[in-house]
């Protein structure tokens, strides 16, 4: 059970318009294409949220398993996101697709982040990525990876691999000034409490960046806890402070 590959399309001759009165971020994926429904699904209205997709791109069913519903698909009533090509039925199925958005005042959506990649923190929803374009910014750092780690509980505290321009894996001099310019990128809140250099990230055998090497790596090492356990009672209420986040 798929959707169609392309589901929306962005007219770029409309981002100057869209620049006056907002900045996305990024050049945003755009409105749904023809008998395509993409609406928002999540828990604060329909501005944010997963992207869910109905109408004819979506598959009747699987081949002699009619009555057998996947799990990424999700059944809503129609008038709940304003219907779509399928608005007759009263109830219409959507696919989730596990990417997150939000949607601009022109209506046009902008990508987020995928579901597993993204998480809210003191309610305002953060994807990973765009943490590590941030530092993929910095004149020294060639690639980077964040991976987000629970330390007690609920706190979650970020952790960021960068493989550097000359290769560098100790250097503390780098390392401070990487974490000054990072300072002057990123909220307080999600700047990664540790940065570790290597010369290479971990990759899976798709090519993509293998994120659960790269947490078991330095878990076994005791580098990613290190100064977390060694807090005072009153800094690690500072820590709560800053780094208490909910997953989605």
């Amino acid at each position: 059970m798929k959707v169609t590959g392309d589901c929306t399309y962005f007219d770029c001759k409309r981002l100057p318009l869209i620049l006056e009165n907002e900045t996305p971020g990024t050049v945003p994926i755009g409105l749904p294409i023809s008998n395509c429904n993409v609406v928002l699904y999540g828990e604060n209205g329909t501005d944010e949220g997963e992207i869910i997709v109905g109408g004819h791109c979506i598959a009747a069913g699987y081949f002699c398993y009619p009555y057998l519903m996947p799990l990424e698909l999700v059944e809503l009533p129609p008038d709940n996101y304003g219907g779509g090509p399928r608005s007759m039925c009263r109830v219409e199925c959507y696919f989730k697709t596990g990417d997150f958005a939000r949607k601009l005042l022109s209506g046009d959506l902008v990508f987020i982040g995928r579901k597993d990649r993204t998480m809210k923190v003191n309610g305002q929803r953060i994807a990973v990525e765009e943490i590590e374009n941030t530092f993929r910014e910095h004149p020294d750092v060639v690639d980077a990876a964040v991976i987000c780690r629970e330390v007690e509980a609920e706190i979650l505290l970020f952790e960021a691999h960068l493989v550097t321009e000359k290769g560098d894996t100790e250097g503390e001099t780098l390392k401070s000034s990487i974490r000054s310019w990072i300072q002057s990128k990123l909220p307080e809140k999600i700047i990664p409490r540790h940065i570790f250099f290597t010369r290479s990230l971990p990759l899976s055998s798709s090519g993509k960046v293998d994120y659960l090497s790269l947490a078991g790596s330095t878990y076994s090492s005791g580098r990613a806890v290190d100064n977390v356990e060694e807090n005072s009672p009153d800094s690690r209420i500072q820590v709560v402070k800053r780094f208490v986040c909910v997953y989605i």
